[in-house]
């Protein structure tokens, strides 16, 4: 039993790296990152406003 659930274990972390590398390969996944990267600048730059001494 304990072969099988080692076999099941790499074919489906081979069919996420598959699935990962299509989705880089496709450009699905580059505008993904670049919407998160720039909601995440737009997070920092919003705490950083709210506080009275930053910037001074």
């Amino acid at each position: 039993m304990g072969e099988q659930k080692g076999a099941i274990l790499i074919i489906v972390v081979c069919l996420v790296i598959f699935g990962l590398c299509v989705g880089f390969a496709t450009g699905v996944i580059q505008p993904l990152l670049n919407q998160i990267g720039t909601g995440m600048s737009n997070m920092v730059n919003n705490v950083f406003k709210a506080i009275p001494t930053a910037g001074k």
